[in-house]
């Protein structure tokens, strides 16, 4: 299929537009390995075991959620000013309660 693709890109060559061509090429191929490099490893790490795909999931989740509720229940002092309602209380509470779960996953 690459192959086929530059073959096209060649012979589609417009005399004055190569900078935008090649431009638009390297775009379209970057953003192809991007997609499937990033594929190939997801599925090799399910793979390798789904626990590789659920433990990250879960500490996003977990950290998500945690640091929303120590920010909402606790929190005081603003962590920045590009998002105001994102507190350091909420962040530690998160940073631990990731720390936690990720301990009692290692359980499972």
């Amino acid at each position: 299929m690459f192959v086929a693709g530059l073959i096209l890109f060649v012979i589609s060559l417009r005399k004055g537009q190569y900078k935008y061509q090649f431009k638009m090429f390297a775009w379209t191929v970057i953003s192809c390995v991007l997609v499937v490099s990033q594929t190939t490893t997801v599925i090799m790490n399910i793979y390798d075991g789904i626990i590789w795909f659920i433990l990250p999931a879960s500490l996003v989740i977990v950290n998500d959620c945690s640091a929303y509720i120590f920010g909402v229940l606790i929190g005081r002092t603003p962590l920045i000013q590009l998002s105001p309602n994102k507190t350091l209380e909420g962040f530690i509470g998160g940073l631990l309660s990731t720390v936690f779960w990720a301990y009692l996953v290692t359980f499972i």
